[in-house]
């Protein structure tokens, strides 16, 4: 999650907001994966392995809220959330719905060319 902070800062920064999809969607990819696995284990208490090594469990649900949501749901949610906003954005920059109004008016005085 922290690497994407980052990356759409930059991409705000430098006014590139498509370039970052190349790279925001694997993290996503990667992070739900990963929000899922520590999910699993927090619920299946069964498949965690116990450490000896001292510091918080990772089968322990420290926050868990109307029985259900715990840390690694909530981060599973964001990298959902984010996989979905990342979809929505290419499949809009393929129809060209987020191109830029100068972009549209060249596409609309090219078409009045040819007519």
């Amino acid at each position: 999650m922290y690497p994407q902070v980052l990356l759409f800062a930059a991409a705000i920064l430098y006014k590139e907001g498509r370039a970052v999809l190349r790279y925001a969607l694997p993290l996503s990819v990667i992070g739900a994966g990963i929000a899922a696995h520590h999910y699993y284990i927090q619920v299946a208490a069964a498949a965690a392995a116990t450490c000896s090594a001292t510091g918080p469990s990772c089968a322990e649900a420290r926050f868990f809220t109307f029985g259900y949501i715990t840390i690694p749901m909530m981060a599973l949610t964001a990298f959902l959330l984010l996989l979905l906003l990342a979809a929505l954005a290419r499949a809009g920059e393929k129809s060209g719905a987020f191109a830029a109004p100068a972009a549209k008016k060249k596409k609309k005085k090219k078409k009045r060319e040819r007519n």
